[in-house]
């Protein structure tokens, strides 16, 4: 039965209950905050959520070369802290001494097109690189849901896609420059001080400035996407299938509601016609029901329920630096852990139950993804195929108390946090996780025996 075609403002006033729609004529385009600058105070920087802010004594740097930037930093008394596109929610930036950009650090150095490999300097924002690398024959094998996105901010961070075959981000890099807390430009790869290498692969800036990155990536290809929603227990129970047959896929779940809207991707030829479209989940009216949601709790659960009416199923077809991206403009705050894939499915339970329990008040959806297991020494899949579970809080509502409620969940399945994401855990319980933590402390004192690159919020995180 074909669905009845409603605007979606009407929608949202005939399913909600009548007492909420007078609420709704104040969610206008103009309450709705769409991640612009505007307000930001002068010589303040902030994150893209709005969340974590910093006065740096000296304004923004905006080096422009390698050398200038390294003469800042040898110049510097710390802490010194690096920032790209600004889309850490965790407190990874902030410093009142030395903030610079790497903005001006872009582009392709060379390639290798027989080995597929790029080096690339570390300031690229995701959205450049894949056009950029496509001009010479290659992708990337997976990416990031959001491509705004600097490269040394997602390989930093341990940003990852969605799909059991396909690691994070680092666990590509052939090589990698960076400058040291002394001025020094090293260079550094598997057989150029290995042992480096390895910790600087996923550092959260705290071994140097990331300038450039070598990464072995592949052939340039299709993806077809095709997103529909469906019941939540269902998405759920027909998500281990879909990791078997499916390049990528992944779900967002509105747990009040019961509803889930999904995501499959799988690789198609190069002569399959495009079929580019906007994507279907549209941010202004996930917007108005965000701010609705905020203002008026009880009709959350209204909303969840009529999530999938605002998502129509949608086909699409084209380049995968078109396909895996997803539109985020209305800010908000997030938590994610990954816990062993066995262990995600009661996980995601609890955590729902949790939320539907307490009454908490969110509307925004969690996130359940697969990771493939890695080697890296701070990666949160090290060793294990793991399931990411995302909770998201509209940025103008308290994030903490709902953050504080389903944490400790996420401790039971023994998980450990995306390093750009909200978490409360410090030194003392990280080290656990790690089996390389040690291994990555001494590189860090080598290369940073001061302490200039740690800020207070990461020097709760290494125990400095």
């Amino acid at each position: 039965m074909p669905r009845p075609t409603l605007t979606r403002r009407r929608l949202l006033r005939t399913a909600l209950p009548l007492a909420a729609v007078p609420l709704l004529q104040g969610c206008g385009d103009d309450d709705i905050d769409m991640a612009d600058d505007d307000g930001v105070p002068e010589g303040e920087w902030q994150n893209w959520a709005k969340s974590v802010r910093c006065n740096p004594r000296n304004g923004l740097q905006l080096p422009e070369t390698v050398d200038e930037l390294a003469g800042i930093v040898a110049k510097a008394k710390g802490p010194v802290r690096a920032v790209g596109a600004g889309h850490s929610f965790a407190a990874v930036v902030p410093t009142d001494d030395t903030l610079l950009s790497i903005e001006a650090l872009t582009g392709i150095v060379r390639h290798d097109p027989k080995e597929l490999t790029a080096t690339i300097r570390a300031g690229t924002r995701l959205f450049l690189l894949g056009p950029q690398l496509a001009e010479l024959g290659q992708g990337l094998p997976a990416q990031p849901d959001v491509d705004l996105q600097s490269l040394a901010g997602a390989l930093s961070t341990c940003s990852h896609g969605a799909g059991a075959q396909h690691r994070c981000m680092p666990h590509t890099i052939q090589g990698l420059q960076l400058v040291t807390a002394d001025g020094r430009v090293l260079d550094l790869s598997p057989t150029q001080q290995p042992q480096l290498f390895e910790a600087a692969r996923v550092s959260l800036g705290t071994l140097g400035v990331l300038t450039e990155v070598t990464l072995r990536n592949r052939t340039k290809y299709l993806l077809k996407e095709s997103t529909f929603v469906m019941p939540l227990d269902q998405a759920l129970a027909q998500f281990a299938t879909w990791q078997r047959q499916d390049r990528h896929s992944e779900f967002f779940a509105f747990p009040r509601g019961n509803t889930a809207y999904c995501k499959r991707m799988s690789e198609v030829s190069a002569e399959t016609p495009l079929t580019i479209v906007a994507p279907a989940l549209e941010e202004k009216e996930l917007g108005q029901a965000a701010e609705l949601a905020m203002r008026a709790p009880w009709t959350i659960a209204a909303l969840q329920r009529i999530a999938g009416w605002f998502v129509p199923d949608t086909v699409r077809i084209g380049a995968s630096y078109h396909i895996f991206p997803t539109v985020r403009q209305v800010p908000f705050n997030e938590m994610e852990y990954a816990v062993a894939a066995e262990h995600g499915p009661a996980c995601f339970r609890e955590v729902v139950a949790a939320i539907c329990d307490q009454n908490l008040p969110v509307f925004f959806p969690l996130e359940y993804r697969h990771v493939g297991a890695d080697d890296l020494w701070l990666s949160p899949y090290h060793g294990r195929e793991s399931v990411t579970i995302s909770v998201h809080q509209y940025h103008k509502q308290d994030h903490a108390a709902l953050f504080r409620a389903v944490e400790p969940i996420f401790w039971k399945y023994d998980g450990r946090p995306h390093w750009g994401k909200w978490h409360s855990l410090t030194a003392a319980r990280l080290a656990n996780h790690y089996p390389h933590w040690g291994d990555f402390q001494r590189a860090r004192k080598e290369l940073d025996p001061a302490g200039k690159f740690l800020n207070p919020y990461l020097k709760s995180l290494f125990e400095v």
